[in-house]
């Protein structure tokens, strides 16, 4: 009696919630930063024996909570483009010589 395990699908389980260092790296900031959101209330943290973690869906509700970001167009600023009156390349200095 042989089952066919090509059809079943693999759905990866989201986590519960998370080690204090492994939401660092899911919101790409330090580990300070982590324990300053948990002691201001952003993130919601449970006891795991000794282990603190955190709440994924405290992780998600922060995200949530952000304002949209705002892109201006892209524009060359004055101050980049090359000087006035320069019309040819700018060359680099042989190494040593002054």
């Amino acid at each position: 009696m042989s089952e066919d395990h090509a059809s079943v699908a693999v759905v990866p389980l989201k986590p519960f919630a998370v080690s204090p260092k492994e939401a660092a790296r899911l919101e790409n900031c330090g580990l300070t930063t982590v324990y300053e959101r948990l002691n201001s209330g952003e993130y919601q943290a449970v006891k795991d024996g000794t282990r603190t973690k955190i709440l994924v869906s405290s992780i998600e509700a922060r995200r949530a909570s952000l304002p949209p970001a705002e892109f201006k167009p892209y524009s060359v600023r004055a101050d980049h483009k090359r000087r006035a009156g320069s019309t040819r390349p700018r060359t680099r200095r042989p190494k040593g010589a002054r």
